[in-house]
């Protein structure tokens, strides 16, 4: 008779959130026999020392976005919350897992009309360079065999394989230049800082996160390892029913294309709303030992709001929904659900850190275990 067990899933590589959209876990998941199920949570809540370095704003304010100065940080909460469920002979399987990240951006450095302060050909006037640096991270999975509970704050315990590339997180970042429209221009340092993350995983897990690299632009990069938000609107367009569109194409591990559209939903005197939609197109059936794995298509949908003088990301809320199906060597097929929830919240320093972050959709009661 066929075990009740998670097959191998589609969970995602590397980033914060990848594969379908801000969504995603570091390291492949494997297959486990029957276990006794567990329940386990994790709060999301920060230390209380996380805001002691956020200073008052200073007095230099960047062109063009009169909102942004040199020297104020940012901080936010990311999360990234999972749950798989496939039907087999014996019955629904399902796991789940959620992903917190603690993170914050600080403006470092604009270019003005009269003076440049930073000597490089690639910046214009109006400029804007961000540096992003996180500052924990927590790992909850619970599939059958496979439960985690993953704290950064806690040096001492054992980092499981699935960890260890989210293990180097903590204590280190990279640098992006936003132009004076909010568009991304350039990255900095962001290779050092994957080898940075990577340098305690193992040569496995570092081959796998490379691979899934591949392909990818900078605008893949901001928006897998902060938020699809970051330089998402673009200052001089904010007009009510505005709609663009944006493809992205992810080859690692499993080839997609994603179609993503994007519509000004709501327009207020600090404060835009965005609505999100979008589809998830497979290009191949991926082999993966000896199961092949086949995205049969997916849907997107979500809210985003933007800080009208900034042009950071306030909330956001992105859901994907994959439908897949297992294929087994002995030609039997199994279909799995892969639900994904992605959340980026804005952290006032006001506000009391030691309390969990509330689940961005897949409630306690419907997490299925």
């Amino acid at each position: 008779m066929l075990k009740s067990r998670i097959l191998p899933i589609a969970t995602c590589c590397l980033g914060i959130a990848l594969l379908v959209t801000s969504s995603g876990w570091f390291g492949k998941s494997a297959d486990s026999d029957d276990k006794a199920e567990a329940e386990s949570e994790q709060t999301a809540a920060l230390p209380a020392s996380f805001f002691d370095d956020v200073e008052p704003p200073a007095a230099v304010v960047a062109p063009g976005q009169s909102g942004l100065r040199i020297g104020n940080r940012y901080a936010y909460l990311k999360t990234v919350e999972q749950r798989i469920t496939q039907d087999q002979a014996v019955g629904a399987t399902s796991g789940s897992s959620r992903l917190t990240i603690g993170l914050t951006l600080e403006v470092k450095d604009t270019v003005s009309d009269d003076e440049l302060q930073v000597a490089s050909s690639q910046q214009n006037a109006g400029d804007t360079l961000f540096n992003v640096r996180y500052q924990n991270v927590k790992l909850v999975q619970d599939i059958p065999g496979q439960e985690i509970n993953y704290n950064s704050d806690q040096p001492n315990s054992p980092v499981p394989p699935q960890a260890e590339a989210y293990q180097g997180l903590p204590g280190h970042g990279f640098s992006f230049w936003l132009d004076k429209q909010n568009r991304l221009r350039n990255l900095v340092g962001f290779q050092d800082f994957l080898q940075s993350c990577l340098q305690n995983a193992s040569p496995e897990q570092r081959t796998f996160v490379w691979n899934s690299l591949a392909g990818m632009t900078e605008e893949d990069y901001l928006a897998n390892f902060i938020d699809d938000g970051m330089g998402l609107l673009p200052l001089d367009t904010i007009v009510r029913g505005k709609t663009w569109q944006r493809e992205r194409k992810i080859h690692q591990p499993l080839p997609v294309n994603l179609q993503l559209t994007y519509t000004i939903d709501e327009v207020q005197e600090s404060l835009v709303e965005l609505a999100v939609g979008g589809t998830v197109t497979p290009q191949a059936a991926q082999e993966l030992g000896d199961v092949q794995l086949q995205i049969v298509g997916g849907r997107i949908s979500g809210r985003c709001t933007i800080d009208r003088q900034t042009g950071l990301p306030q909330n956001s809320r992105v859901e994907q929904v994959m439908q897949m199906v297992v294929h087994l060597p002995g030609g039997e097929s199994i279909p799995q659900t892969k639900q994904t929830i992605s959340q980026l919240t804005a952290v006032p320093e006001s506000d009391d850190l030691r309390e969990p972050l509330p689940y961005a959709g897949i409630e306690k009661e419907s997490r299925l275990r």
